[in-house]
Protein backbone atom coordinates (compact mmCIF):
# COMPACT_ATOMS: atom_id res chain seq x y z
CA UNK A 1 0.00 0.00 0.00
CA UNK A 2 0.88 3.58 -0.53
CA UNK A 3 -0.16 6.56 0.39
CA UNK A 4 -0.69 9.85 -1.22
CA UNK A 5 1.43 13.09 0.19
CA UNK A 6 -2.55 14.10 0.19
CA UNK A 7 -3.88 10.83 2.22
CA UNK A 8 -4.47 11.28 5.75
CA UNK A 9 -5.29 8.92 7.70
CA UNK A 10 -8.92 9.11 10.24
CA UNK A 11 -9.70 10.21 13.33
CA UNK A 12 -12.41 9.32 16.04
CA UNK A 13 -14.30 6.52 15.37
CA UNK A 14 -12.32 6.05 12.45
CA UNK A 15 -9.47 5.05 13.95
CA UNK A 16 -10.49 2.82 16.05
CA UNK A 17 -12.37 0.49 12.33
CA UNK A 18 -8.77 1.12 10.91
CA UNK A 19 -5.37 1.58 11.92
CA UNK A 20 -2.50 2.12 9.48
CA UNK A 21 1.01 1.38 10.50
CA UNK A 22 4.14 1.99 8.89
CA UNK A 23 7.42 0.13 9.55
CA UNK A 24 10.41 -0.55 7.53
CA UNK A 25 11.45 -3.95 5.52
CA UNK A 26 12.82 -5.76 7.81
CA UNK A 27 12.27 -9.43 8.70
CA UNK A 28 12.31 -7.76 12.78
CA UNK A 29 8.33 -7.61 13.07
CA UNK A 30 6.56 -11.06 12.82
CA UNK A 31 4.92 -10.13 15.91
CA UNK A 32 2.56 -7.47 14.19
CA UNK A 33 0.59 -10.76 13.24
CA UNK A 34 -0.17 -11.22 16.53
CA UNK A 35 -1.10 -7.08 17.05
CA UNK A 36 -3.39 -7.10 14.05
CA UNK A 37 -5.30 -10.25 15.09
CA UNK A 38 -5.69 -8.64 18.75
CA UNK A 39 -6.51 -5.30 17.47
CA UNK A 40 -9.62 -7.10 15.42
CA UNK A 41 -10.76 -8.78 18.17
CA UNK A 42 -10.47 -6.29 20.86
CA UNK A 43 -11.49 -3.07 18.80
CA UNK A 44 -12.40 -4.71 15.74
CA UNK A 45 -10.15 -2.64 13.63
CA UNK A 46 -8.43 -3.38 10.70
CA UNK A 47 -4.50 -2.94 10.38
CA UNK A 48 -3.18 -1.98 7.08
CA UNK A 49 0.52 -2.27 6.72
CA UNK A 50 2.73 0.77 4.59
CA UNK A 51 6.18 -0.62 3.93
CA UNK A 52 9.17 1.71 3.96
CA UNK A 53 12.30 2.00 3.13
CA UNK A 54 14.47 3.77 5.87
CA UNK A 55 12.59 5.09 9.39
CA UNK A 56 13.36 8.74 8.64
CA UNK A 57 10.57 8.72 5.85
CA UNK A 58 8.32 6.33 7.82
CA UNK A 59 8.34 8.70 10.54
CA UNK A 60 7.92 11.56 8.60
CA UNK A 61 4.76 10.29 7.49
CA UNK A 62 3.31 9.69 11.25
CA UNK A 63 4.32 13.04 11.89
CA UNK A 64 2.66 14.33 9.62
CA UNK A 65 -0.75 12.23 9.75
CA UNK A 66 -0.41 10.21 6.95
CA UNK A 67 0.11 7.01 9.24
CA UNK A 68 -1.45 6.02 13.01
CA UNK A 69 1.51 4.34 13.95
CA UNK A 70 5.02 3.41 12.86
CA UNK A 71 7.76 1.14 13.87
CA UNK A 72 10.94 2.74 13.30
CA UNK A 73 14.84 3.56 14.88
CA UNK A 74 14.35 4.82 18.10
CA UNK A 75 16.81 7.68 17.91
CA UNK A 76 14.68 8.83 15.04
CA UNK A 77 11.46 8.73 16.42
CA UNK A 78 12.98 10.78 19.65
CA UNK A 79 14.72 13.23 17.23
CA UNK A 80 11.18 13.91 15.38
CA UNK A 81 10.15 14.37 18.94
CA UNK A 82 12.47 16.88 19.69
CA UNK A 83 11.60 19.02 16.42
CA UNK A 84 8.09 18.37 15.96
CA UNK A 85 6.30 17.15 19.74
CA UNK A 86 4.03 15.62 17.26
CA UNK A 87 4.81 11.74 18.20
CA UNK A 88 4.17 9.42 21.56
CA UNK A 89 6.37 6.05 21.80
CA UNK A 90 4.11 3.65 23.50
CA UNK A 91 5.75 0.47 22.85
CA UNK A 92 9.60 -1.39 22.34
CA UNK A 93 10.25 -3.71 19.92
CA UNK A 94 13.24 -5.81 19.31
CA UNK A 95 16.92 -5.56 19.56
CA UNK A 96 19.35 -7.17 17.50
CA UNK A 97 19.47 -8.36 13.70
CA UNK A 98 22.06 -6.45 12.46
CA UNK A 99 25.52 -6.14 12.14
CA UNK A 100 28.58 -4.44 10.59
CA UNK A 101 30.36 -6.14 7.73
CA UNK A 102 33.51 -5.30 6.39
CA UNK A 103 35.54 -5.27 2.82
CA UNK A 104 38.60 -5.73 2.86
CA UNK A 105 39.07 -4.10 -0.54
CA UNK A 106 36.89 -1.58 0.08
CA UNK A 107 37.58 2.46 0.12
CA UNK A 108 39.41 2.64 3.71
CA UNK A 109 37.91 4.57 6.40
CA UNK A 110 34.61 4.61 4.35
CA UNK A 111 31.44 3.67 5.75
CA UNK A 112 28.16 3.13 4.76
CA UNK A 113 24.34 3.12 6.89
CA UNK A 114 20.82 5.00 6.73
CA UNK A 115 21.05 8.61 8.72
CA UNK A 116 19.57 9.17 12.02
CA UNK A 117 19.41 5.45 12.15
CA UNK A 118 19.75 2.33 14.34
CA UNK A 119 22.66 1.65 11.40
CA UNK A 120 24.46 4.61 12.26
CA UNK A 121 24.06 4.03 15.96
CA UNK A 122 26.20 0.57 15.60
CA UNK A 123 28.43 2.12 13.09
CA UNK A 124 29.69 4.58 15.50
CA UNK A 125 30.15 2.18 17.97
CA UNK A 126 31.91 0.05 16.00
CA UNK A 127 34.07 1.92 14.84
CA UNK A 128 35.36 2.89 17.93
CA UNK A 129 35.56 -0.57 19.22
CA UNK A 130 37.37 -1.35 16.45
CA UNK A 131 39.42 1.72 16.95
CA UNK A 132 39.33 2.76 12.78
CA UNK A 133 38.78 6.44 11.88
CA UNK A 134 36.28 7.09 9.82
CA UNK A 135 37.31 8.90 6.75
CA UNK A 136 34.19 9.33 4.99
CA UNK A 137 30.15 8.50 5.20
CA UNK A 138 28.07 6.91 2.32
CA UNK A 139 24.43 7.80 3.65
CA UNK A 140 21.79 5.53 1.79
CA UNK A 141 17.82 5.39 1.69
CA UNK A 142 17.61 1.50 1.35
CA UNK A 143 19.75 -1.03 2.80
CA UNK A 144 20.41 -2.73 -0.50
CA UNK A 145 22.28 0.37 -1.80
CA UNK A 146 24.19 -0.22 1.27
CA UNK A 147 24.97 -3.54 1.00
CA UNK A 148 26.02 -2.39 -2.91
CA UNK A 149 28.08 -0.24 -1.29
CA UNK A 150 29.95 -2.99 0.17
CA UNK A 151 29.96 -5.36 -2.52
CA UNK A 152 31.69 -3.07 -5.03
CA UNK A 153 34.09 -1.77 -2.53
CA UNK A 154 33.09 1.98 -2.43
CA UNK A 155 32.86 1.79 1.20
CA UNK A 156 34.91 -0.98 4.01
CA UNK A 157 32.79 -1.14 6.36
CA UNK A 158 28.66 -0.94 7.00
CA UNK A 159 26.03 -1.54 8.87
CA UNK A 160 23.09 -3.71 7.68
CA UNK A 161 19.67 -5.18 9.15
CA UNK A 162 18.31 -8.93 8.46
CA UNK A 163 17.71 -10.56 5.84
CA UNK A 164 20.64 -8.40 4.14
CA UNK A 165 22.96 -9.17 6.83
CA UNK A 166 22.09 -13.31 5.98
CA UNK A 167 22.68 -12.48 2.14
CA UNK A 168 26.03 -10.81 2.95
CA UNK A 169 27.17 -14.02 5.21
CA UNK A 170 26.63 -16.19 2.43
CA UNK A 171 28.37 -13.64 -0.24
CA UNK A 172 31.41 -14.05 2.20
CA UNK A 173 31.49 -10.91 4.00
CA UNK A 174 33.22 -11.09 7.36
CA UNK A 175 30.63 -9.83 10.47
CA UNK A 176 33.25 -7.45 12.49
CA UNK A 177 30.40 -6.08 14.95
CA UNK A 178 27.00 -7.16 16.20
CA UNK A 179 24.68 -4.25 16.86
CA UNK A 180 23.01 -6.07 20.32
CA UNK A 181 26.74 -6.60 21.45
CA UNK A 182 27.58 -3.32 20.29
CA UNK A 183 24.63 -2.02 23.91
CA UNK A 184 22.44 -1.16 20.90
CA UNK A 185 19.68 -1.67 23.36
CA UNK A 186 16.46 -0.98 20.87
CA UNK A 187 16.63 -0.82 17.21
CA UNK A 188 12.80 0.09 16.26
CA UNK A 189 10.23 1.11 18.56
CA UNK A 190 6.77 1.24 18.25
CA UNK A 191 4.92 5.34 18.41
CA UNK A 192 1.40 6.75 17.88
CA UNK A 193 0.75 10.13 16.26
CA UNK A 194 0.27 13.07 19.22
CA UNK A 195 -3.55 13.13 17.55
CA UNK A 196 -4.53 9.83 19.48
CA UNK A 197 -5.94 10.17 22.52
CA UNK A 198 -4.39 9.41 25.66
CA UNK A 199 -6.99 6.50 26.41
CA UNK A 200 -6.31 5.01 23.07
CA UNK A 201 -2.87 5.52 22.60
CA UNK A 202 -2.53 3.47 25.97
CA UNK A 203 -4.76 0.66 24.99
CA UNK A 204 -2.69 -0.01 21.91
CA UNK A 205 0.02 0.02 24.32
CA UNK A 206 -1.20 -2.62 26.05
CA UNK A 207 -2.10 -4.61 23.25
CA UNK A 208 1.05 -4.26 21.64
CA UNK A 209 2.59 -5.90 24.70
CA UNK A 210 0.40 -8.63 24.69
CA UNK A 211 1.00 -9.32 21.01
CA UNK A 212 4.72 -9.23 21.51
CA UNK A 213 4.18 -11.65 24.26
CA UNK A 214 2.38 -14.12 22.33
CA UNK A 215 4.64 -14.43 19.26
CA UNK A 216 7.51 -14.96 21.69
CA UNK A 217 5.69 -17.86 23.24
CA UNK A 218 4.94 -19.59 19.77
CA UNK A 219 7.10 -17.18 17.22
CA UNK A 220 6.50 -19.38 13.75
CA UNK A 221 2.88 -19.37 13.97
CA UNK A 222 2.79 -15.75 13.25
CA UNK A 223 5.00 -15.74 10.51
CA UNK A 224 3.38 -16.31 7.13
CA UNK A 225 1.01 -13.43 7.34
CA UNK A 226 3.74 -10.80 8.01
CA UNK A 227 6.20 -12.52 5.48
CA UNK A 228 3.13 -11.78 3.14
CA UNK A 229 2.80 -8.19 4.19
CA UNK A 230 6.48 -7.22 3.71
CA UNK A 231 7.40 -9.51 0.72
CA UNK A 232 10.43 -11.55 2.72
CA UNK A 233 10.31 -15.39 1.85
CA UNK A 234 8.97 -16.94 5.29
CA UNK A 235 12.18 -19.05 5.25
CA UNK A 236 14.45 -15.91 5.70
CA UNK A 237 12.09 -14.39 8.91
CA UNK A 238 12.59 -18.46 10.49
CA UNK A 239 16.73 -18.30 10.20
CA UNK A 240 16.75 -14.50 11.22
CA UNK A 241 14.38 -15.28 14.50
CA UNK A 242 17.56 -16.45 16.89
CA UNK A 243 18.94 -12.60 16.30
CA UNK A 244 16.60 -10.73 18.17
CA UNK A 245 15.84 -10.21 21.35
CA UNK A 246 11.96 -8.77 21.98
CA UNK A 247 11.69 -6.21 24.50
CA UNK A 248 7.55 -5.24 24.93
CA UNK A 249 8.27 -1.64 26.60
CA UNK A 250 11.21 1.11 26.40
CA UNK A 251 13.99 0.51 28.43
CA UNK A 252 14.73 4.54 29.21
CA UNK A 253 17.62 4.20 31.21
CA UNK A 254 19.45 2.37 28.87
CA UNK A 255 18.30 4.13 25.90
CA UNK A 256 19.43 7.48 27.05
CA UNK A 257 22.74 6.15 28.45
CA UNK A 258 22.98 3.99 24.91
CA UNK A 259 22.21 7.46 23.07
CA UNK A 260 24.89 9.74 25.10
CA UNK A 261 27.36 7.05 23.92
CA UNK A 262 27.11 7.51 20.55
CA UNK A 263 27.03 11.13 20.75
CA UNK A 264 23.23 11.85 20.40
CA UNK A 265 22.77 14.84 22.35
CA UNK A 266 19.80 15.39 23.81
CA UNK A 267 18.18 18.51 25.47
CA UNK A 268 18.10 17.10 28.29
CA UNK A 269 17.74 13.42 29.67
CA UNK A 270 14.04 14.16 30.51
CA UNK A 271 13.45 14.34 26.80
CA UNK A 272 13.08 10.69 26.20
CA UNK A 273 10.82 10.21 29.43
CA UNK A 274 8.30 12.69 28.10
CA UNK A 275 8.17 11.19 24.79
CA UNK A 276 7.73 7.50 26.27
CA UNK A 277 4.48 6.37 27.15
CA UNK A 278 4.82 3.87 30.20
CA UNK A 279 1.96 1.24 30.17
CA UNK A 280 2.58 -1.94 32.43
CA UNK A 281 0.66 -4.91 31.99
Amino acid sequence: MVLSKRSRVGSGQEMRRRFVLGLVWSSEYPFVTAFAKILRNRLGATLEVVIYNNGLDATWDLVLGRIDMVLSPLVTQILYYALTDALRIVGGGAAGGAAVFINTKGVPGVVSSTKASTMELCIIKALRELGIVSEGRLYRRKGEEIMRDLELGRASLAAVWEPLAIRLRMEGFREVANCLDLGIVHCCTLAVSSGMSWELAKKVSLMYQEAIAAFTREPRRWIEWYSAKVGIDSTYIVRTLEHYVYLPRVDVDRSIDMLSQVGVALSSPALLREAVIEVAR
